[in-house]
């Protein structure tokens, strides 16, 4: 909110088009709060409050309050515009499949092997880590995706594990997107 409130002066400009508040609003307000996002984990409640806290920004900056009747698929709509929360998850999961192409020797994949590793658990309630997170994230996924062959037909192929699909970048953002939409 306090990027939002320097910026005020912009956002409640009415001679400001629509189109530049929000050019303004997604380099300034939208990259500095998703800043680092890759690694948040959410519950459903955070995912949510997220949400309402984008969209009471973007409501202010179109100047509707509560008496106007808009549906939050038609303010996505209009202003073009995705939920925070989708944006976290497509980020969480390009970053992960970009850590799954790392070299092994690399520091970063060094700690996945390390967190993936079995440890004795805690009692009492899990706590939610990156690593469930991504489960979850892709656990609606199907693995069955068209691969392209050399002479340009298709062939469907079935993988068991999401670190080998994640070796083509092409495959994983077909993944990405496959699990946004079933997310959704």
């Amino acid at each position: 909110t306090n990027t939002y409130n320097q910026l005020k002066y912009i956002f409640e400009n009415r001679k400001t088009s629509q189109k530049t508040k929000f050019r303004i609003f997604k380099s300034h307000v939208e990259s500095i709060f998703t800043y680092n996002c890759e690694l948040w984990t959410l519950t459903k409640k955070h995912e949510e409050t997220i949400d309402i806290f984008q969209r009471k920004l973007i409501r202010r900056i179109l100047n509707l309050n509560w008496q106007d009747k808009v549906s939050n698929d038609k303010l996505y709509k209009r202003t073009n515009s995705t939920p925070w929360s989708q944006t976290v998850k497509q980020r969480r999961l390009t970053w992960y499949g970009h850590l799954l192409r790392l070299p092994e020797d690399t520091s970063a994949r060094k700690s996945l092997k390390e967190a993936k590793n079995p440890c004795k658990k805690r009692r009492g309630g899990q706590k939610l880590t990156w690593l469930k997170q991504i489960e979850k994230d892709l656990e609606k996924v199907e693995f069955k995706t068209a691969v392209k062959n050399r002479d340009g037909s298709f062939n469907t192929v079935e993988v068991k594990e999401h670190e080998k699909m994640a070796q083509n970048r092409h495959v994983w953002r077909l993944i990405v997107d496959r699990a946004l939409h079933t997310l959704a």
